[in-house]
């Protein structure tokens, strides 16, 4: 029987096949969809409207709902962690976005570097990171603005506990 069957008989593939997860998000209003607590990012204009999206140890793809197009494909990130490309960042810093980091220099000239390094780094992905900061209870916010000036490189937390260790670090 192998012998009949031998000749029709292709070479395996150099890859081994791939096992997806299949889901359907819809698009939060940072533009973002979350895939086991990590965020990723679409082209604008998808806020509020579902997706479909496939998933692997590697990849997140993000596929459109009537075509299953190809909208973006993003290597997987850390739980928390978001994955946005330049492109999809808006051109022009939104207004609501300007007025946050006033505020946030409102509070202290440390704690406005600090939300001004993290609006550059991350873009509207950091917007959550900011208002946790300026959420910080009344002394841990107040100590933070009368930390010494900070490279910006320093300044770049990814959550309101590391704040709190680059605050320790600049008093020890």
């Amino acid at each position: 029987m192998f012998a009949e069957e031998k000749p029709s008989l292709l070479p395996l593939p150099l890859e081994p096949f791939r096992y997806y997860q299949y889901g359907e998000r819809i698009v939060h209003l940072d533009g973002c969809v979350e895939v086991e607590a990590a965020y990723y990012g679409l082209p604008p204009g998808w806020i509020g409207r579902s997706v479909k999206v496939q998933w692997d140890a590697l990849h997140v793809r993000i596929l459109h709902p009537g075509t299953n197009q190809l909208l973006r494909e993003h290597i997987r990130q850390k739980r928390g962690w978001y994955r946005i490309k330049s492109e999809d960042n808006p051109k022009k810093m939104p207004f609501s976005t300007a007025q946050l980091l006033r505020r946030a220099g409102h509070a202290g000239t440390q704690i406005g570097i600090l939300c001004v390094a993290i609006y550059q780094r991350q873009g509207e992905a950091g917007i959550r990171r900011i208002l946790g900061i300026l959420s910080l209870p009344g002394n841990m916010a107040r100590q933070l603005s009368k930390m010494p000036a900070l490279r910006p490189s320093r300044s770049v937390c990814r959550s309101i506990a590391s704040c709190a260790v680059i605050w320790s670090a600049a008093h020890n």
